[in-house]
């Protein structure tokens, strides 16, 4: 850059250390700077080693989905809650070839597959930030597969290419009428689809049919008293113990899983309140309480949370608050027609949007996906 009198290199390694968002936002001082910003992003060396750096969440992608129908909805959203404002945007996608179904999200990548009725049927990995993609064939397109994404990019950036891994898990059973769950990995060093030796005896299924990557391992929710843990790197699986039964508690409990803490969390909704727990020991299934707090404190400490909750999730036909992920200790809820943000770490609250603003269809079980602004390349895979 002319008008810049300092050495470039060292501009560069001080620039990696800017968050995402404000190195973007250098673009807009000058032409200089916007083409500098652009020639770095343009460089694997330097958004490999930016894209190593620990960021907060940047937002979420929302989706609706039919329940009961293969049928996708083609339309994707994507929510941020900042000190600007609530933004719900709906064109962050459209860079890639096609419309997509969201599968899994891990550290700046985006995972999604083709929608059902498209004559490609593939598998997309993409960067929203720098709208960068690939795509990769569909080891077997139907309903009752989840995929999930594994990536680290403080192992899987290197100076040549960005590595990650995608499962993809199914049900299956054998001759002697039991169930499984089998595993299919796809790594982008080798750039194939192979089944895994592993397989793991089923007694329930895939619940939300979201995977998720935390601390070097994929989580599955299922729709009894266990988790499902599959590990990317050694390829094993183990069903983990959550730490209530469903039979113990007074009413019938909505749960979903997340990161607390660079670790995997568990959180129930029930008459008893919002509680999170923290896996300690997923080999003998010991979980710590973190936090817990009762609906009638929320209703009190926040206007904008309904009334009259107990009640009302005594009394549900379907789920009247239903926890849908949980990111950096903010769990993603929808309560009623609105969507709320909660923090357990500084007990705020917010209630980011209506769902009017992010589809049309009410009676449906979204995908909910927590994204991290990244820089990291897709060029080379």
């Amino acid at each position: 850059m002319e008008s810049w009198p300092g050495n470039r290199d060292g501009l560069a390694n001080v620039l990696s250390r800017l968050p995402t968002k404000a190195f973007l936002g250098l673009k807009s001082v000058s032409k200089d700077w916007c083409h500098f910003i652009s020639d770095l992003m343009s460089e694997s060396s330097f958004t490999g080693q930016h894209s190593k750096r620990k960021e907060p969440t940047s937002g979420f992608f929302y989706q609706e989905r039919f329940k009961w129908y293969d049928d996708d909805i083609k339309f994707v959203s994507y929510i941020t809650a900042g000190k600007e404002g609530v933004q719900a945007h709906r064109r962050v996608l459209e860079f890639l070839p096609e419309y997509i179904v969201v599968q899994a999200s891990s550290n700046g990548l985006i995972c999604g597959r083709s929608c059902f009725g498209s004559q490609h049927q593939l598998i997309y990995i993409c960067n929203p930030i720098n709208k960068e993609w690939i795509s990769l064939p569909f080891p077997q397109f139907d309903t009752k597969s989840s995929l999930a994404l594994a990536f680290d990019p403080f192992s899987d950036v290197k100076d040549d290419a960005t590595n990650f891994k995608v499962v993809r898990v199914y049900e299956a059973d054998t001759e002697m009428n039991k169930s499984l769950f089998v595993f299919d990995v796809y790594s982008s060093e080798n750039k194939t689809w192979r089944m895994s030796v592993e397989i793991c005896h089923r007694s329930q299924q895939l619940f939300k049919n979201k995977g998720i990557f935390v601390a070097g391992y994929l989580y599955w929710l299922t729709d009894g008293d266990q988790i499902l843990m599959f590990d990317p790197e050694n390829e094993l699986s183990l069903l983990i113990a959550v730490p209530f039964l469903r039979a113990e508690y007074r009413s019938i409990p909505q749960m979903c899983l997340g990161e607390y803490k660079g670790k995997l969390c568990y959180v129930v909704v029930s008459v008893d309140g919002l509680v999170l727990w923290v896996l300690e020991d997923m080999f003998t299934s010991v979980w710590k309480l973190e936090h817990s707090v009762a609906l009638q404190l929320l209703e009190v400490k926040h206007q904008s949370f309904p009334d009259n909750t107990v009640m009302r999730i005594q009394n549900q036909v379907v789920p009247w608050i239903d926890p849908l992920i949980v990111t950096e200790g903010q769990l993603f809820m929808r309560v009623s027609g609105d969507i709320f943000l909660y923090d357990f770490n500084t007990g705020d609250m917010k209630m980011p949007c209506n769902l009017s603003m992010l589809g049309f269809n009410y009676a449906c079980s979204p995908l909910v996906l927590p994204y991290t602004a990244s820089l990291v390349p897709l060029r080379d895979v």
